[in-house]
């Protein structure tokens, strides 16, 4: 039989890796959401790529360490994904969208990262695909966010949230905040646009106790050491190797 590869970086593909609660696959989101029962998890938690980062055309396509510009940052495996035109960029996220929706139990939530650019094609996207759109949160990362010239500072991202049609049975009623307030991540990071862990630990809270969440585009996994030590279950998926690498490293050692 032949060897399968990975569409992304053409290595012959690998198992999931696994631990204790948690599973995690190499490859592209929309191919490996194909291997996930349907109806089986209770959130989707993502930080998608936003394949913006830059004011001109020419800027969205730049490589991720030229948007992303730190000391840190340009030390890190690039992004996959993050550098598309628009549209190409709606289509791949429709095509993971719509496996979302088969995977999500009823009433499953889903909350993704984005800016102001990729909102309204976000919003198109998990509408498009069968969710329910509920509204938005607010992460304020602070004043060490860049400041823009004659502008208003990056001090913000959004967090979309939308729901699968359908209930879904909780032993309690969870109410979060509209504004988050967590600094960057300045020093240590694992990944470019890494959230912080104590960001991420409220956001799992979302899912019942002891349910699975699904993160997509998990990055180096900070929504699946959230979710595992809040007691819940985790699949993760990285198109990266370097990342995959990384977040199966850190799933491991729990840090």
């Amino acid at each position: 039989m032949s060897a399968t590869l990975c569409e992304n970086c053409q290595r012959q593909q690998q198992p999931p890796a696994t631990g204790p609660g948690w599973t995690v696959h190499h490859g592209a989101a929309q191919m490996m959401l194909q291997r996930i029962e349907a109806a089986s998890v209770a959130a989707i938690i993502s930080d998608p790529p936003y394949a913006s980062g830059a004011g001109t055309l020419l800027g969205a396509l730049a490589k991720s360490s030229t948007k992303y510009q730190n000391s840190e940052s340009k030390k890190l495996p690039e992004l996959d994904g993050d550098s598309m035109l628009p549209e190409a960029w709606s289509a791949m996220m429709l095509s993971v969208a719509h496996q979302m929706r088969r995977v999500a139990m009823p009433g499953a939530d889903v909350l993704m990262f984005c800016d102001w650019r990729s909102l309204s094609r976000l919003i198109e996207v998990l509408g498009g695909a069968g969710f329910q759109l509920r509204g938005t949160a607010t992460w304020n990362k602070g004043n060490a966010a860049r400041p823009n010239r004659n502008g208003f500072r990056s001090q913000t991202e959004l967090i979309l949230h939308a729901r699968a049609p359908g209930k879904l049975a909780r032993p309690k009623d969870v109410y979060l905040p509209g504004v988050f307030e967590y600094r960057t991540i300045q020093k240590g990071k694992l990944h470019m646009t890494q959230k912080p862990l104590e960001l991420m630990r409220e956001l799992v809270e979302l899912a019942p106790p002891g349910a699975t969440i699904l993160d997509p585009f998990q990055g180096a996994a900070t929504t699946g050491v959230a979710a595992i030590e809040s007691g819940r279950e985790y699949i993760g998926c990285e198109s990266s190797a370097e990342y995959h690498a990384i977040a199966v490293e850190r799933l491991q050692n729990r840090a």
